[in-house]
This record gives C-alpha cells, sequence and structure tokens, in this order.
C-alpha cells in the first residue's frame, strides 16, 4: 500500500530507490511481528519492508527495530531522537488505522504526549528529509 510512496520519495531524497538490502522484506516483518505478537499500521510495516534497515534510520532520529518496539502505557513507540529527549509513537486506538497519526512524547519522569501534525507515512518521510 506504501511501498510506492516510500520508493518515490527516497528518489526524490537519496536519488536512488532503497536497495533491496535496506529493507527487511515482508515475509520478515510479518515473522518478526508474530514472535513479537504485535500488529502495526500499514505505514510503518511497510516502511520496514521496504527501507528498515536504511542508514538514516540511525543518523539523527533512531527507528526502532522490530524487537524494540515498546509499548510505554498506551503508546507503541517507534523511533527515539539522538539525543534521548524524545521518542514518537502510535496510540493503541490507532494501531488498526493504515496511517495513523504520530505522537511525539517528551521524556521526563513521566511521558508527556502531543499530536504530531503529520501521519505516520508523511513523518517518516520528513525524517528521511531532516536526516539528509
Amino acid at each position: 500500500m506504501f511501498e510506492l510512496l516510500y520508493t518515490s520519495h527516497f528518489r526524490e531524497i537519496f536519488g536512488s530507490e532503497p536497495e533491496p538490502a535496506d529493507g527487511l522484506g515482508y515475509e520478515s516483518v510479518e515473522e518478526r511481528l508474530a514472535q513479537r505478537g504485535l500488529e502495526i499500521p500499514d505505514a510503518l510495516f511497510d516502511y520496514y519492508s521496504v527501507a528498515g534497515y536504511h542508514w538514516i534510520n540511525k543518523k539523527q532520529n533512531r527507528l526502532r527495530p522490530i524487537e524494540e518496539l515498546d509499548w510505554y502505557r498506551d503508546w507503541l513507540v517507534f523511533m527515539d531522537d539522538d539525543q534521548g529527549l524524545v521518542s514518537w509513537g502510535i496510540h493503541r486506538h490507532d494501531l488498526s488505522s493504515p496511517d495513523p497519526a504520530v505522537w511525539q512524547g517528551i521524556l521526563g519522569e513521566e511521558i508527556e504526549w502531543f499530536q504530531e501534525d503529520l501521519t505516520l507515512s508523511k513523518f517518516l518521510i520528513e525524517m528521511c528529509r531532516e536526516g539528509v
């Protein structure tokens, strides 16, 4: 569903499409999620499939590997900033949406959550742009 969107934006941002080695592939994502007992939105599933291993995911903001996806109360945390001050997550009620809203969590004694103005697919693309 989102593979073509990510591929076209990678071409625009990086000058080429993601290489097969940049992604985990559909079956690997499915298997890893099953091992964790997790379901994630299509936008994140497809991103892992196409670009989950791409270097941009570790440059400024770090996309968590599937094995490190973790719950903080009602948010599934999928990304952290490089300074350990902010995390991003998806609200539990939005996990069944193909392209849900993203929430930014400001780390402190408690995480304070604020909804971003972007859907998950647009957020992932913007994180790529910011990392270049």
